[in-house]
């Protein structure tokens, strides 16, 4: 992969690289720096030469889906049927959906936070009720537990808005985690709405283990969706797959109304079947390249500098709790003030996230570098003070 330099990375117009001023090094939103596969460079060129941008077609669809099953196939060890799988223009749309689709106003959806902020967005903006399910956090790492489920079920929770891998923790949740909430879901009746598009991101030996793939009982009640876009670095074209568990979850899901769905567009999918088809041997460097830069995080984060970090089982993304430090505002903040370097803030992932961070190490090693530099800028002035 060529390097580029900041400069260059400066210049691209991409929201990561424009929301700050020019001197700030961007390490917040989920996207990698990383371009993208040639394989999905070359489909989406040759969809554009041809001049045909008109509707997609059902069989492009169809397609798309074949790839996506094939995919989640050999890489996961699970298999969709086919006819129960939908193309969605992407992740959070096809949750947004199935919020409309499988629960009523009033109802809570269930989250484990702290979590993907989007989460709290849909939910709320669907007149539905947030629901925690906290994730404990143990010696031993983030944790769901039976106790914070069941609770959440007390609460009210209707529906349960799964996120695994685990972003921003870096968790992926075990057999014996998941097989917990497939008997909470079964036992309460929930709908569990499965967000997956970490799941190409996963370290060994870690295994990411779909919810639905555990048994029957659970799949019948799952709404799986799945992307190439963060392990393909393709946000910004956006598109996805919805896996239903049965017949019936799928037909639930085609009353909504159509233009609350929209139209996929062509460069979408065509990027997205082409990273499925093709993208395997990129995906393999790639997930190379990523393993060092979460090594250099946390050897960096290892050197008596007191802050908190489990190293990610999955992910670009580094969760970090700079509570010890006691600053006095939140570390995002500080970091951007001090050492001209912008990360997420931990308060937007909801209850737990408050003193934390959290890093996007998607990046090549000298721009890594330099983030963790300024950051140990921050800390320096820190030490002086205490």
């Amino acid at each position: 992969m060529h390097e580029p330099s900041l400069a260059d990375l400066r210049s691209r117009v991409g929201k990561k690289w424009r929301l700050y001023e020019a001197d700030v090094i961007p390490a917040w939103v989920a996207d990698m720096d990383f371009s993208p596969a040639q394989v999905i460079v070359d489909a989406v060129r040759s969809f554009l030469a041809e001049g045909d941008w008109g509707y997609v077609d059902g069989r492009e669809h169809d397609r798309m889906i074949e790839a996506g099953v094939a995919w989640a196939t050999a890489r996961h060890g699970w298999s969709p049927a086919p006819s129960e799988c939908r193309v969605v223009l992407d992740v959070m749309q096809g949750v947004a959906a199935s919020i409309q689709a499988f629960t009523q106003p009033g109802d809570g959806v269930i989250i484990t936070n702290p979590v993907y902020h989007p989460f709290g967005w849909a939910i709320e903006s669907s007149d539905r009720a947030v629901v925690e399910a906290p994730l404990t956090d143990r010696e031993d790492g983030f944790r769901i537990t039976r106790a914070a489920l069941e609770a959440a079920v007390d609460r009210g929770g209707k529906m349960l808005l799964l996120c695994n891998p685990h972003n921003p923790t870096g968790r992926v949740f075990s057999a014996t985690e998941l097989a917990v909430v497939a008997e909470v879901a079964s036992e309460a009746d929930l709908i569990v709405v499965s967000d997956e598009i970490h799941a190409d991101l996963v370290y060994e030996p870690h295994r990411h283990i779909p919810i639905a793939a555990l048994a029957p009982a659970i799949a019948d009640r799952c709404i799986t969706l799945v992307s190439p876009s963060k392990a393909f670095n393709l946000a910004g074209v956006g598109c996805a797959m919805a896996a239903f568990g049965t017949p019936e979850l799928a037909a639930r899901f085609d009353e909504l109304p159509f233009a609350l769905l929209g139209h996929p567009t062509g460069t979408g999918v065509r990027a997205a079947t082409a990273a499925w088809e093709l993208g395997g041997p990129w995906l393999d460097e790639l997930r190379v390249r990523l393993r060092a830069n979460r090594d250099t995080v946390s050897d960096w984060v290892g050197e008596n500098r007191q802050i908190g970090h489990r190293v990610p089982e999955a992910t670009y993304l580094a969760w970090l709790d700079f509570r010890p430090l006691h600053w006095s505002v939140e570390p995002h903040e500080r970091l951007l003030a001090k050492g001209r370097v912008a990360l997420s803030s931990g308060v937007q992932f909801g209850t737990g996230g408050a003193g934390h961070a959290r890093l996007n190490f998607g990046t090549y090693p000298a721009v890594l570098d330099e983030i963790l530099h300024r950051m140990e800028s921050a800390l320096a002035e820190t030490r002086l003070v205490l």
